[in-house]
């Protein structure tokens, strides 16, 4: 989506449709944020390790990761992992070919209302819902050439990024496989 930053636009009380669309995406991301929050499920493996969290992080950040596992859980038992787009190639020349990156047939937020998305998608759909909680969540990668492959989500908790796995659906394990591991770890 392009983002109008100008101030002429700003002072023209119109909207365009990408904005239309961020919106609503934001909107169904705060709602969906709510509702995960206050009925998302835990893995019993990870509740006693909540609880030492709890105690070694502080109230504040056992909470976020809380969070994060539950929104987690909620993105992978409902955004079904469909396979990578396949690029069309019947009836183009093929010097018009051009690839299409894996995410791009389906954006987060048409991926919240169908329950379809490749990892990509859903990785992009867990960043969209967390956003709203205020918990910073990015996209890592690795260096590619000519670009960068995307990898796992991690959130930033208390200065250290915990990693998820949108293609397996699972938060990496750490060493006692009871937590989430950091990238540090």
């Amino acid at each position: 989506l392009k983002l109008r930053r100008d101030a002429a636009a700003l002072s023209r009380l119109k909207f365009h449709l990408s904005d239309v669309l961020t919106l609503r995406a934001a909107t169904w991301a705060r709602d969906l944020s709510q509702y995960i929050t206050n009925h998302g499920q835990i893995d019993f493996l990870h509740e006693k390790w909540l609880a030492n969290q709890n105690e070694l992080l502080g109230t504040a950040a056992a909470r976020n990761l809380r969070s994060c596992l539950q929104t987690f859980d909620w993105v992978v038992r409902n955004i079904q992992l469909d396979p990578f787009a396949e690029m069309n190639t019947e009836g183009l020349a093929e010097e018009r070919l051009i690839e299409v990156p894996p995410g791009v047939t389906r954006l987060a937020w048409e991926a919240l209302l169908t329950g379809h998305g490749d990892a990509w998608t859903r990785a992009r759909a867990f960043i969209l819902i967390t956003r709203q909680l205020d918990i910073p969540v990015i996209m890592l990668a690795i260096d590619r050439q000519p670009t960068p492959e995307p990898w796992l989500n991690a959130a930033l908790i208390a200065g250290q990024l915990s990693l998820f796995d949108p293609m397996l659906g699972i938060p990496i394990p750490d060493a006692t496989g009871e937590g989430v591991a950091t990238l540090e770890q």
